[in-house]
């Protein structure tokens, strides 16, 4: 038998069944969540996704931005319509730099998951344009 010393424990939380089984859940969960990573690809594409959208907004004048997939639940071809009240020549600029950030997303996916499997699209729409369903 091995005696404890809490002294040289990590925390200042009292062991409890409680703490303990709340440190197993958290471990467990941890564990489980970063299996479900590994097993399933297209995670990293979801964080890259929004990392892509979070830069997206970044451009000057870009109101919001609507990710819609061509097929449900699937991350390979996807259009980003960019809202943008402007005119003709701040559109075609905030197209270009959008297009630059697609294709870097999409080329950073083709080499981690070895395919050329994905089909990013913009499209620089304003007001006028935004009238159809969003989908979230």
């Amino acid at each position: 038998m091995v005696p404890l010393q809490l002294e040289k424990s990590k925390s200042n939380t009292p062991f409890t069944l409680a703490t303990a089984w709340s440190n197993f859940c958290e471990f467990f969960i941890e564990k489980k969540q970063s299996f479900l990573d590994s097993i399933l690809p297209e995670n990293r594409a979801k964080k890259e996704i929004k990392k892509l959208e979070a830069k997206l907004r970044e451009i000057p004048n870009v109101e919001d931005i609507f990710i819609i997939p061509r097929v449900s639940k699937s991350l390979h071809e996807i259009t980003f319509k960019i809202l943008a009240d402007v005119d003709f020549d701040i559109a075609r600029q905030i197209e270009e730099k959008a297009i630059n950030l697609v294709i870097d997303t999409k080329w950073e996916l083709c080499d981690f998951y070895k395919t050329e499997d994905w089909h990013f699209r913009t499209q620089v729409i304003n007001n006028a344009d935004s009238s159809f369903v969003t989908i979230e």
